[in-house]
């Protein structure tokens, strides 16, 4: 197949698209012609490093549809949650299929397929949905903790708990909740993992940490090695999206607290369900509060934390681009 991947990621919006657009060229590239075009800042193009050669970076989604139209794929993919009316219009012409990797899109009523990872609200006219937790795609580099870590961190006396509040944390909930936790009345360790296109003062946050007497505090910008961060927690607190499928993918109950609504319903109704994860609910002073006496709680019991992680287990895997690919193959065949 002959593939092309129009996504965007910004400071304000977030990596995630950039991410897993990633993920999905990587395992496409094998047996198939792809080329992405990347909408982004400058200083974000160090995402697709690894993949420069097949990726065309653009400050202006006006400049896409040239970008198209010269490459013209035989199967459009988009990896972002709006693109305008004009663009899409245009660009949808030159491919015989197209397709959304990305469950929130505005042009989703006018594409022809769109792969999401719930099967809940997924009632779309004239487009073909396949939703579920197998059609996950998610960071290529995130890894299970195996048992023994987990049950050997869960002993601390210090709990160790992360912090990842997505690629940009635009809003600075990292800074917030780190506050918020000065005055928890027991010694824990906090990892915290700033995202690629973190843009805040590092230097409220180092002073954050040098007023926080109690709890030792590692601070970490990363990117590959997200998951060699997280994976020395117990439990982390996190913004939904990606993150929140990765870490039910590496067996880490988390706590997540969302900043808007499509956040919370672009998170698989699955999860909750199972109860694989944790819901903290909107952003805000009472969900720091509540997220405080959860944390508590679970210091306390922390065998309920295992039972979180038990519900984890085979609930995601790393096959969704796999299956993305073979349907699309099948579609394309079909025209």
């Amino acid at each position: 197949m002959k593939i092309q991947i129009i996504c965007r990621g910004s400071v304000k919006h977030g990596l995630g698209h950039l991410f897993r657009t990633r993920t999905f060229f990587k395992e496409a590239i094998g047996k198939n012609e792809v080329q992405v075009i990347a909408i982004v800042e400058k200083e974000l193009e160090s995402v697709f490093w690894e993949l420069r050669e097949n990726t065309l970076f653009v400050r202006d989604e006006e400049k896409v549809v040239d970008l198209v139209k010269e490459y013209t794929p035989e199967v459009l993919i988009f990896d972002l949650t709006e693109i305008t009316d004009f663009v899409f219009n245009e660009v949808k012409t030159f491919a015989k299929v197209t397709a959304s990797i990305s469950p929130v899109f505005n042009q989703i009523n006018a594409i022809d397929i769109l792969f999401t990872r719930t099967k809940f609200n997924n009632n779309y006219d004239n487009v073909i949905t396949y939703g579920g937790l197998e059609y996950s795609i998610f960071n290529e580099y995130c890894t299970p903790i195996n048992s023994i870590t987990y049950k050997r961190n869960l002993k601390r006396p210090h709990l160790p708990i992360a912090i990842s509040m997505g690629g940009t944390d635009s809003p600075n909930k990292t800074l917030k909740i780190i506050e918020a936790l000065e005055d928890f009345p027991y010694e824990i360790t906090l990892w915290v993992a700033l995202g690629e296109g973190y843009a805040h003062s590092y230097t409220n946050l180092v002073r954050a940490i040098n007023k926080n007497k109690k709890h030792e505090i590692i601070l970490a910008k990363a990117n590959k090695s997200t998951w060699d961060i997280l994976g020395n927690s117990v439990l982390a607190i996190l913004a939904g999206g990606l993150t929140t499928i990765e870490a039910v993918y590496a067996g880490l109950p988390s706590i997540n607290i969302f900043e808007k609504k499509e956040h919370l319903e672009a998170t698989s109704k699955e999860l909750f369900e199972i109860g694989a994860l944790i819901n903290g609910h909107y952003f805000s002073e009472e969900s720091i509060k509540q997220m405080k006496s959860k944390i508590m709680y679970l210091y306390k019991n922390r065998d309920e934390l295992l039972k979180i992680r038990r519900k984890t287990k085979g609930a995601v895997d790393k096959n969704g681009s796999k299956r993305v690919l073979k349907i699309l193959k099948s579609h394309l065949k079909s025209q």
